[in-house]
């Protein structure tokens, strides 16, 4: 049987191959119009934020010079602009821009190139030279303002990331404006996660305070972004599950923005209509990898965020959270780099040459019990799955944020301590335990100074206890430089160190050769569970005793990490355990014997010891109070009649 083609297939057919012979033509020539590039760069000193489109992200990568320290946040809101046949990228040119300038702008729409920032002024005119050289060549028209440091305007910028994290730099006119800012970002960020590089710089108007202020309230309902302030001008780029795009976005904007501050341009994108490029595809992303979700359709228009509606968190300010811990921190241990690392992982157990500062806060749950470290823990058979964690019920790491040491020094002035103190941990210790047993011990002896923590490098680990006692020795210059600096640069007139354990044999090494007088820390010194040889400790203590106004030394001899350092240390008596023949006693130093307390004195495993509080009680009546044993009455003499050698913890 022969097939015969109806008419109405056959016209049907006919009008196909008419409509494809009349779009071709259309087509071709709009694949023949000339592309234009929109590309906007910003530079920081820490970070590169590129947006627009461009070929090739390792094209561009390669041309800015940052080092370590560059970061490159491609675009993942743009359209179809870019190609990778472009002979000559603009990209190019502009990241060399970009690497000459400390901070700045670069902006190409079409044939106009704007160019603003600041740069070394041995730079600024052969950077000039190469910017107008290339322009013309390429027959752009060019605005270009690159001013040296000691005359550039005010700048500063703000960047979240989808995960949470939000950073800080640029100018702010003091310490006040600073902790606000500080504290709008930790309400902002999710975990609380705030680095704060920003600079103090007097000449700062209010409208300019003002202005950093509402862009970065913008945050609260972005899910990531970048905010752009400098001189009078400012930027805002972000993405957000819940608002629509903003293509005047400055219009919506204006309802907020200071008198004398011009909007250049807002641009709030929908996250999700984006899927991001696959391995070997380009950078952008053009109208036909766009997902349209029904979520999508439902959105509302976006609604700029005033920062008064913010309710900031605690950082300073004494009329915030009672029940957050803020506590300074110095270390010699090495950063961790890994940006996916948890907010308790800022550092490793590794050592590091130079001295690192910063700031940690840690809330302490509502139903604490004194003496306790209450954290999440415990796998649970029923649910197959481990305990979460509750501010209700656990300690919580709110932030870590290091600090330079000029911005540690003017945040400690601004709070303008008399007393501070100092703990240094002991061996098996990381770092986010470290600020965990810190933060119990201020709570809960209540003290009202300037918490230090100084945290050296140890690996947290059993095996690891003759690096850790390396560690330990080689920590005892930076601990020193610590005390000078609260002393000599801050002028606290009383400083007390508790040392624990390991942390022990750290300090009194450093002090026993120290020779700056005039820095004594004349406070208390209160030795937990000294790992140090008593022998070695019978001769350091008395040069160590002049420099504060009283030793005490809580002893045990049930403590499992010091019999386990005896073993390793070949049967050889610690300071800080008791024998049969009772504890150590010397001259100028209070001896307790804490046996009946538990198997650990500040241990992580914290079991028995943990049910009683008689020992923080104790360490927050030496510090509030000083004085001498004995301090609770179920501290009793030992011998009990005739003069008391040392004092012993009623069982």
């Amino acid at each position: 049987m022969i097939y015969k083609p109806r008419l109405p297939v056959i016209l049907a057919a006919m009008l196909i191959i008419a409509f494809g012979a009349i779009a071709a033509p259309i087509s071709e020539n709009r694949s023949a119009e000339p592309k234009v590039f929109h590309i906007v760069g910003w530079r920081l000193p820490s970070i590169i934020v590129l947006r627009g489109s461009w070929p090739d992200q390792e094209d561009i990568s390669n041309d800015i010079d940052m080092g370590d320290s560059t970061t490159v946040d491609l675009d993942k809101l743009n359209s179809e602009l870019g190609s990778e046949e472009d002979s000559d990228p603009p990209t190019r040119f502009l990241a060399t821009i970009l690497s000459d300038l400390k901070v700045g702008r670069v902006e190409l729409s079409g044939d106009r190139l704007e160019v603003e920032g600041i740069a070394d002024a041995s730079k600024i005119e052969s950077l000039k030279k190469k910017i107008e050289t290339e322009v013309l060549h390429r027959g752009q028209t060019l605005s270009l303002k690159i001013e040296p440091p000691d005359r550039a305007p005010f700048h500063w910028a703000a960047r979240k990331k989808a995960e949470g994290q939000v950073t800080l730099e640029g100018d702010v006119a003091d310490e006040r404006v600073r902790a606000k800012l500080v504290a709008l970002a930790q309400g902002i960020s999710e975990g609380n996660d705030v680095v704060d590089r920003m600079t103090t710089k007097r000449e700062v108007l209010p409208r300019e305070s003002t202005i950093t202020e509402t862009a970065l309230a913008q945050f609260k309902v972005l899910r990531d972004g970048f905010a752009w302030i400098y001189g009078r001008r400012f930027d805002l780029i972000g993405s957000s599950h819940k608002f629509a795009g903003v293509r005047n976005g400055c219009q919506v904007m204006a309802r907020i923005v200071p008198d004398g501050i011009e909007c250049r341009f807002v641009q709030i994108a929908a996250w999700h209509y984006y899927t991001p490029a696959r391995r070997g595809e380009h950078h952008y992303f053009p109208p036909r990898r766009i997902e349209r979700h029904e979520e999508s359709r439902r959105r509302s228009p976006y609604v700029p965020v005033k920062p008064a509606g913010l309710a900031p968190q605690a950082i300073i300010e004494k009329s915030y959270d009672p029940r957050v811990v803020d506590l300074f921190y110095a270390t010699v241990r090495k950063p961790n780099e890994n940006e996916t690392r948890a907010v308790g992982d800022s550092y490793s157990g590794e050592r590091d040459e130079s001295l690192h500062f910063g700031r940690a806060r840690v809330r302490v749950p509502e139903h604490h019990h004194f003496g306790r470290l209450e954290l999440p823990g415990g796998f649970s058979i029923l649910t197959l799955s481990s305990e979460q964690p509750d501010q209700n019920k656990h300690f919580i790491l709110r932030s870590v944020q290091s600090l330079s040491q000029e911005q540690w020094d003017t945040q400690i002035d601004a709070i303008g301590p008399h007393e501070a103190l100092v703990f240094v941990h002991g061996f098996r210790t990381t770092f986010d335990e470290a600020v965990y047993r810190f933060a119990q011990i201020s709570f809960d002896a209540q003290f009202k100074g300037l918490p230090v923590l100084f945290s050296w490098a140890s690996r947290g680990e059993v095996a690891g206890y003759e690096y850790d006692r390396n560690s330990a020795l080689v920590a005892g210059g930076a601990f020193l430089d610590l005390l000078d600096n609260l002393k000599q640069r801050h002028g606290i007139s009383t400083v007390h160190v508790i040392a624990h354990s390991m942390g022990n044999f750290l300090v009194l090494g450093a002090l026993a050769n120290w020779t700056k007088t005039d820095s004594n820390p004349k406070g208390q010194l209160i030795m937990a569970a000294a790992d140090v040889d008593r022998d070695q400790f019978i001769q350091v203590v008395p040069k160590v005793a002049r420099m504060f106004k009283g030793l005490t030394l809580y002893a045990s001899s049930v403590d499992r990490a010091l019999i386990a350092s005896m073993a390793i240390a070949g049967g050889i008596p610690r300071a800080g355990f008791v024998p049969r023949e009772g504890p150590i006693v010397v001259p100028g130093v209070e001896t307790l014997d804490a046996t009946a307390l538990g198997d650990e004195i500040f241990g992580w495993n914290h079991n028995d010891y943990a049910e009683k509080r008689s020992l923080i009680d104790d360490i927050g009546l030496l510090l509030t109070r000083g004085g001498h044993a004995p301090r609770l009455p179920q501290v009793r003499p030992m011998p009990e009649t005739g003069v008391a050698r040392y004092w012993r913890f009623a069982p």
